[in-house]
């Protein structure tokens, strides 16, 4: 079985139907909508890996311009200018596919609207599914007729008619207008003499009269062929390079690039995330890690102000807690224990601040308490933190540092 299928679309029905052949078969009019029609061309695709796309020749305007010799980029953008004459819509609206460079400098170029470009793949897509990505080409279907050297093709079908007169060149036009296009064609024709006009139809229609054949100097002769041209179409297909509009924007390599683009700026921003999240958790550990050094330092500073003599356990905190444990234990009414435990309440919250407490020292039921401060604020908070517990405070003088901090001892007792 062959590996390669013909898809033309067909224009001239109501709705979008399509037109398959292979080597070994072809099958008429499939319906998106019809589970018949669908099932059959998926009978097509089990060992399919190539498929070519005949599109509507009346959609696609081509001619013929001379050109310098420019990158594909800058060719585009000069043909706009070149062919400004001839086009009717903005030419941004168009794209433009290139064809082979004649002798003589001149281009072929196929020109056909990008909505309808995007529509025909938009069906094609809906059509095929995952076997879309097999579609190599699109070809006007003018160009897939049969064409011998000194001569014209004519396609009949329906009030069209399909014409081509080169490899890259050929008209869809209304029928009817047969003799105007074909005198108009043999007056430009160059040094390759045209003599005789093929005609492909499923009738016997006479489309061009002896009075005209002797009048333009050529012979007509007409080949009967299916209600389906798509058979005589495909084998030019196969064997011909006619113009692909599946170019640029269009292509197989552009659509490849821009998923390799998408992919690699995901992984990149994903990367860059990643990377954002790490330093984020590494700058918390540390603000927690210096915290926590904060807290062993003040923990450090009480128990060497409560043990100004004894040397520093590795956990004070620990130490300090089972002593005071012990402490209440044994003497449950000390006043001592209560007016510490009063303290340590209410100075312990403020030592984030920067308020530490340097030295402790108890008699005569008075607690003295030297604190160092950043500020003046801390200690008068403190002072109203002890008084509003049932504590009296005495604050004596201020001695602020070199460094900026501020000095001074409270006298701290239970009220009577």
């Amino acid at each position: 079985m062959s590996n390669t299928l013909i898809i033309r679309i067909n224009s001239q029905e109501p709705e979008p139907t399509f037109d398959c052949w292979t080597s070994d078969k072809s099958v008429s009019n499939i319906r998106q909508n019809t589970t018949n029609d669908l099932n059959e061309l998926s009978n097509y695709l089990l060992n399919i890996n190539k498929i070519i796309v005949l599109v509507p020749g009346e959609n696609v305007l081509l001619t013929q311009v001379v050109m310098p010799h420019l990158s594909a980029g800058r060719l585009v953008k000069a043909l706009q200018f070149a062919l400004e004459d001839q086009l009717t819509e903005d030419p941004s609206r168009l794209h433009f596919a290139i064809g082979q460079r004649l002798a003589n400098d001149e281009l072929s170029v196929a020109i056909v609207a990008k909505a309808k470009m995007n529509a025909w793949q938009n069906q094609l897509r809906e059509l095929l599914g995952p076997s879309f990505s097999k579609i190599s080409a699109f070809i006007p279907d003018m160009l897939a007729l049969p064409l011998q050297p000194g001569t014209i093709s004519v396609l009949i079908e329906q009030n069209l008619a399909r014409l081509k007169i080169s490899d890259d060149m050929g008209y869809v036009f209304e029928k009817k207008e047969l003799p105007i296009i074909l005198e108009l064609i043999l007056a430009k024709q160059g040094s390759t003499k045209i003599s005789t006009i093929n005609f492909y139809q499923n009738d016997q229609t006479v489309y061009l009269s002896e009075q005209d054949q002797k009048r333009l100097g050529v012979s007509s002769h007409i080949q009967t062929i299916p209600a389906h041209a798509l058979n005589l179409l495909a084998p030019i297909v196969m064997t011909a390079n006619p113009i692909n509009l599946l170019q640029r924007d269009y292509g197989k390599r552009h659509s490849a690039v821009k998923v390799e683009r998408v992919v690699y700026l995901s992984a990149l921003l994903v990367g860059l995330w990643l990377v954002l999240l790490t330093f984020t958790h590494l700058f918390e550990y540390y603000l927690l890690y210096r915290e926590e050094s904060v807290l062993r330092q003040n923990m450090k500073l009480v128990y060497q102000s409560v043990y100004p003599n004894a040397e520093v356990p590795t956990n004070p905190k620990i130490v300090l807690q089972n002593k005071l444990s012990s402490l209440r234990t044994s003497t449950q009414d000390s006043a001592f224990i209560r007016l510490i435990s009063s303290v340590s309440i209410a100075v312990l919250p403020m030592t984030s601040t920067g308020l530490i407490p340097e030295k402790a020292t108890y008699r005569g039921n008075q607690l003295s308490l030297e604190l160092v401060s950043n500020d003046a604020t801390s200690l008068n908070q403190l002072k109203q933190a002890l008084e509003q517990i049932g504590l009296r405070v005495v604050m004596g003088s201020a001695e602020r540092s070199t460094s900026g901090s501020i000095r001074t001892r409270f006298t701290i007792e239970e009220m009577s």
